[in-house]
C-alpha cells in the first residue's frame, strides 16, 4: 500500500514519481503471484477486449515501418495491470478512502500551484507541471469529475463542503488552461453523472457553467465560442489531419502504420502546394484516439479500440448499479469511473490522449479505483 499511496501522490505532478512507484507496485504484485503460485487478481470482464487490442497492437508493430519506435512505444500497455493491481491491495473501504483523498489533494495542490505560476510568470496558458497544456486539461476532466462525483454522492453536509471548495481551484486552473476538448470532456461527464444520479443536476451543472461562463475573462469567452469556429488555427490543422487520414488509412488497412511518429509520413501524403511548416504536417500525432488507432493498427485497432471502452463502459455501470445507495462513498467512486470515461472520450475526440503516458496513466487508475469498490462491496455481501 505504500507504493499505491506514492502512485497517488505523485499522479497529478510527478510523471518520474508515479513511475517508479509504479514499477516498485507492479513487482511487488508479482513476488505475491510468485510466493502464492495464484495470480493476485479478479477477472473485469475486460480480459478479451485487452488481449485482442494488444496482439493487434503487437502485429501492427511487426509490420510497422519502424518496428522499433512502434514496440517503444507500447511500453504504456505495461501500465493497464493497474485495474488488477488496484483491487488486489486495496481490500477496505478505509484504503480506497485514503487513496482516492490523497490523489485529490495533491490534485488540488497541483492546481493551486498552476494558477500561482499562471499568475506571477509570462506563461499565458495553466500548465502546472504537465509539459502541455492538453495534458494538463486531460488530467483536470479525471480530476473535476472525482471532486463533482463526491460531492454528488457523499450525503455528510460537511464532506459536501470540502469537495465544493476544493473543485474551486480545480475548476480555474482546468478553465485557464484554455483547453477546448478538455471543456467538453468535463461538460459531457457531468451531463452522464447527472443522468445517472439525478436528472435535475443536469440543470443545476449548466447553470453553474454558464453562470461562471460570465465571470470569466474575455479571454476564456472567446476561446469557449471558438469551439464552433472551424477557422481557427488549431481546428484547420485537426481537419487537414483527419482528412489525410482517410488517404493514408487506404494504403494499410490492415496493419497501420504502427505506433509512430506520423509528422515525416504525413508530408508525404500532402496535397500540392501544402504548407509542409504547419502544424498539421510537423506534429507527430492526429489529435483524436480513434483516427490515431486507425493510423496505428489500421481498421482491426480501431475496432478493438471500440470494442475494449464499449466493454468498460458496459462494466463499470453495471458495477455501480449493484452497490446499493446505502455505500455512498462505494457508489460515489463506482460512479466516478464510469463518468470518468465518457469525459475521457469526449476530450479524446480532440486530442491524441490515449498516446500520453501521464493520462494513459491515469485513465487505468481510475478504472481500477472503480473495479476495487466493486470489489470491497461484493466481499463484504
Amino acid at each position: 500500500m505504500f507504493f499505491l499511496y506514492a502512485m497517488a501522490f505523485f499522479i497529478p505532478f510527478s510523471i518520474a514519481g508515479e513511475e517508479s512507484a509504479y514499477g516498485l507496485l507492479a513487482m511487488l504484485w508479482l513476488f505475491v503471484w510468485v510466493k502464492n503460485r495464484k495470480l493476485p487478481a479478479y477477472k473485469t470482464e475486460l480480459e478479451a477486449p485487452l488481449l485482442v487490442l494488444i496482439l493487434i497492437l503487437l502485429v501492427a508493430s511487426i509490420f510497422s515501418i519502424h518496428p522499433g519506435e512502434s514496440f517503444y512505444n507500447l511500453r504504456k500497455l505495461f501500465f493497464i495491470p493497474l485495474i488488477y493491481i488496484l483491487p488486489a491491495f486495496i481490500r477496505t473501504k478505509d484504503r480506497l478512502w485514503r487513496v482516492v483523498h490523497l490523489l485529490l489533494l495533491m490534485a488540488l495542490l497541483t492546481a493551486l500551484y498552476g494558477i500561482v505560476k499562471y499568475a506571477v510568470t509570462s506563461w499565458e496558458k495553466v500548465i502546472a507541471t504537465q509539459s502541455t497544456t492538453m495534458t494538463w486539461g486531460a488530467l483536470s476532466v479525471f480530476f473535476m469529475l472525482f471532486w463533482f462525483g463526491l460531492l454528488v454522492g457523499i450525503p455528510q453536509k460537511k464532506w459536501k463542503l470540502f469537495y465544493a471548495l476544493g473543485a474551486i481551484p480545480q475548476l480555474v486552473a482546468q478553465v485557464f488552461s484554455y483547453v477546448r476538448g478538455s471543456y467538453l470532456g468535463l461538460l459531457t461527464g457531468l451531463i452522464v453523472l447527472g443522468w445517472i444520479r439525478s436528472r435535475k443536476l443536469i440543470l443545476y451543472f449548466l447553470i453553474f457553467l454558464i453562470g461562471i461562463y460570465f465571470l470569466f475573462p474575455n479571454s476564456i469567452q472567446h476561446r469557449v465560442r471558438s469551439i464552433t469556429d472551424l477557422k481557427v488555427h488549431s481546428t484547420q490543422v485537426r481537419l487537414t489531419q483527419w482528412r489525410d487520414a482517410v488517404n493514408m488509412l487506404r494504403d494499410r488497412p490492415t496493419v497501420g502504420f504502427g505506433w509512430v511518429d506520423l509528422g515525416a509520413i504525413h508530408r508525404k501524403y500532402a496535397p500540392p502546394g501544402a504548407d509542409l511548416t504547419d502544424g498539421a504536417y510537423t506534429i507527430g500525432h492526429f489529435h483524436n484516439n480513434l483516427v490515431m488507432m486507425a493510423m496505428i493498427a489500421g481498421v482491426p485497432g480501431l475496432a478493438a479500440f471500440l470494442w475494449l471502452f464499449v466493454r468498460i463502459l458496459v462494466v463499470l455501470y453495471g458495477n455501480y448499479a449493484r452497490i446499493p445507495e446505502s455505500k455512498a462513498f462505494l457508489k460515489s467512486v463506482a460512479v466516478i469511473g464510469f463518468v470518468s470515461i465518457a469525459g475521457f472520450l469526449i476530450n479524446g475526440l480532440f486530442d491524441w490522449l490515449f498516446g500520453d503516458e501521464e493520462v494513459f496513466i491515469l485513465l487505468f487508475f481510475t478504472i481500477g479505483l472503480a473495479v476495487s469498490a466493486y470489489r470491497i462491496h461484493f466481499a463484504k455481501e
